[in-house]
C-alpha cells in the first residue's frame, strides 16, 4: 500500500527550525543554510525530517541507518533497502510526502491565481478547456492538472523530459494512476499503482514530533 503525508509546517515554529539545526548533519545543514528565505529553509528542512520519520516507522529502520542516492535521471532512491520508493513536494506552508513498495509520485500546490496561458501553452486542449470551464473553480481545476501532471512525471523519474503536453490526465487508461485530495486550500495527487491511504496533518506532526524527540536522545544527526 501507497501512503501520502500531508504536513503543514506553518504549525512549527522558527524557534523549533533553529532549534533542530544543530541535530542535522553538515551536508544537511549546508543545504538548509543555502536558502536565504526563512521559508525555504522550512521547507527543505522539514521535508526531509518527515520522510526520515516516515521510513524508519513504515520499514523498522534506524534513522543512523537510512543512506540515500541518485539514479542516472537524479531521482532519489533508498539504497540499502529493497522495494523503498518515495516522492516528496512542498509548497507555501504545506509538504507532502509519499512511501511506497512500487514507483510513486506526488505534488503538492497551494491553489492561488494563475496565468491561463500556461494552460494553453504546456497543457493538452481537453485539459486546457476543462479549465476554462471552471468559472470560480479556475484556479482549483488548474492546480487539480497541474499537480497529476506532476506527480506523474516524478513517478516516471525522468521529469520534464516526458512533456506535459504528451498526456492527458483525463485518459481512460491512466485513471486508476492517479489520487487526489483536497484539503484547505491545498491539491494534494499521487500517481502510483497501489491502493493509497492519506494521512493528514495531526498524524503527521504526531510521527515527525516522536521521531525528532526520538533522535534528539540519541543525539543522531538526520
Amino acid at each position: 500500500m501507497a501512503q501520502i503525508y500531508f504536513l503543514r509546517y506553518e504549525d512549527i515554529n522558527d524557534g523549533q527550525l533553529e532549534e533542530l539545526l544543530p541535530l542535522v548533519s553538515e551536508e544537511r545543514k549546508e543545504k538548509v543554510n543555502r536558502y536565504a528565505d526563512i521559508e525555504k529553509r522550512r521547507q527543505s528542512l522539514f521535508a526531509k525530517l518527515l520522510l526520515r520519520a516516515v521510513l524508519c516507522r513504515r520499514f523498522k529502520v534506524a534513522n543512523k541507518d537510512l543512506k540515500f542516492s541518485v539514479d542516472s535521471n537524479g531521482k532519489p532512491f533508498v539504497e540499502n533497502i529493497d522495494n523503498v520508493y518515495f516522492s516528496i513536494s512542498h509548497t507555501s506552508s504545506g509538504i507532502a510526502v509519499a512511501v511506497s513498495e512500487d514507483e510513486i509520485g506526488v505534488d503538492i500546490e497551494k491553489v492561488r491565481p494563475i496565468n491561463i496561458d500556461i494552460a494553453k501553452r504546456y497543457f493538452t486542449l481537453a485539459e486546457y478547456e476543462y479549465i476554462l470551464d471552471g468559472g470560480e473553480k479556475q484556479n482549483e481545476r488548474f492546480f487539480y492538472v497541474w499537480t497529476r501532471k506532476e506527480a506523474r512525471v516524478k513517478k516516471s523519474g525522468v521529469g520534464f523530459k516526458e512533456g506535459l503536453g504528451t498526456f492527458s490526465v483525463f485518459d481512460s487508461d491512466d485513471d486508476a494512476d492517479f489520487s487526489t485530495y483536497f484539503v484547505d486550500d491545498f491539491i494534494i495527487s499521487e500517481s502510483g499503482d497501489m491502493a493509497v491511504e492519506f494521512i493528514g496533518n495531526d498524524r503527521s506532526q504526531e510521527i515527525l514530533s516522536s521521531f525528532i524527540n526520538e533522535n534528539k536522545q540519541k543525539n543522531s544527526e538526520f
